[in-house]
């Protein structure tokens, strides 16, 4: 449920903000994202805010009550800077396999959560 919610947001902020999207996978606690622009801190803030209001608002309507713990995200994010052609494919393997990587699936065709932009498939590994 939160995963499709995390999903679509990602695809919103993106569009919203005029950041690229490179990829991303929503992972069962954390999200991994290639973007690129000028509005990268913009981009995450209104991500984060929106998701995490949206998950204690259905907190409450499963719950009948308030969440305790308020807190849904880490106050900062890492941000890693890519440099050249063989950096940028590496995180692009790495965003798109990660659910591999932690077991979930065994191809990552099998997870709906991970995005790799049509236009960069070509630099993620089968």
């Amino acid at each position: 449920m939160f995963a499709k919610l995390a999903y679509d947001e990602v695809l919103w902020s993106a569009e919203r903000h005029r950041v690229s999207l490179y990829a991303f996978a929503v992972m069962p606690d954390h999200v991994h994202v290639i973007v690129s622009g000028t509005t990268i801190g913009a981009f995450m803030h209104s991500l984060k805010r929106y998701i995490s209001r949206e998950i204690g608002k259905r907190h409450d309507e499963i719950h009948g009550k308030p969440m305790q713990h308020k807190t849904v995200w880490q106050t900062s994010f890492n941000q890693l800077l890519i440099y050249g052609k063989e950096s940028f494919k590496t995180r692009m393997n790495y965003v798109a396999n990660n659910a591999v990587k932690h077991g979930i699936v065994k191809n990552r065709n099998e997870y709906p959560w991970a995005y790799v932009a049509p236009e960069y498939a070509d630099a993620v590994s089968p």
